[in-house]
């Protein structure tokens, strides 16, 4: 017997097609954050960043060399200049004694020209004419480099000191120093904070060099036993120092001398 079943129910249409709206959105983070119930990131703390400026220079003695001939060039071949690096500066001290005055020397690295930052002849003595000049040149990658000196002729004798610079904003120094004539030799630097400074002094005469204002002595010798010496010095400085004194006194009363320093950030 077939079962007496009623009619579906007819489904409910509308009489024209529904618009279907997306919800509104969040009109601002803090709405957001209640809908999502998230906790606010600006609560938590953020990472400390300290700008490459402020972190201190540093700078360590390397290499020297040394040749009594005389030449108006000079190829000191291999030195060491420390750890490679981004932006590591190398800095050299060059000591010459020449029988013409006004005598000047150029100096490069690698075969390229490095600036000189600071010069300083002494008095004519016993013949002749010392003169130490400063230099500097960013080298950032190797361990080694070659070192060429050229003067403009006369050179009796002539000495090489080698640092490697870290950590420095420019290659030009915020302070120079320089004396020459009777020693002892001396002048005043203003250094910045996290700065660094060397030195050096070339005598006319065999001699010993005692540093003060400059900690770390690197280099103290005869160049040439009739006629150079030279010594260098260096320190690496936290605090800012303003009018510092720095002084070389050579062991002896030489005929001619000359220092020059230099200070950079």
């Amino acid at each position: 017997m077939p079962l007496d079943l009623a009619p579906p129910p007819k489904l409910w249409t509308p009489s024209r097609p529904a618009i279907i709206r997306a919800s509104d959105l969040p009109r601002s983070y803090a709405e957001a954050k209640k809908i999502a119930h998230k906790p606010d990131i600006a609560s938590f703390p953020m990472p400390t960043f300290v700008p490459a400026a402020n972190t201190p220079a540093t700078i360590a003695y390397t290499d020297k060399k040394i040749s009594g001939s005389d030449a108006s060039y000079y190829n000191h071949g291999s030195a060491s200049i420390g750890t490679a690096a981004s932006g590591r500066r190398v800095g050299a001290a060059v000591a010459t004694v020449y029988t013409v005055d006004g005598r000047t020397s150029a100096l490069a690295i690698n075969g390229n020209s490095a600036t000189q930052i600071e010069t300083q002849q002494g008095p004519f003595g016993c013949g002749g004419y010392v003169r130490i000049s400063l230099f500097i040149l960013q080298v950032d990658s190797g361990t080694t480099a070659t070192f060429e000196v050229t003067t403009s002729g006369g050179v009796l004798a002539c000495g090489l000191i080698v640092w490697e610079i870290h950590g420095l904003g420019s290659s030009t120094p915020n302070d120079t120093a320089k004396a020459g004539g009777s020693s002892p030799y001396t002048d005043t630097l203003n250094i910045l904070k996290g700065g660094v400074s060397f030195g050096a002094t070339c005598t006319y005469a065999p001699t010993t060099t005692t540093w003060t204002g400059l900690a770390n002595e690197a280099v103290d010798e005869t160049v040439e036993t009739s006629f150079l010496s030279h010594s260098g010095a260096h320190e690496a400085f936290a605090d800012a120092q303003t009018g510092r004194t720095i002084t070389a006194t050579p062991s002896t009363g030489p005929s001619s001398g000359a220092m020059a320093a230099v200070a950079l950030r």
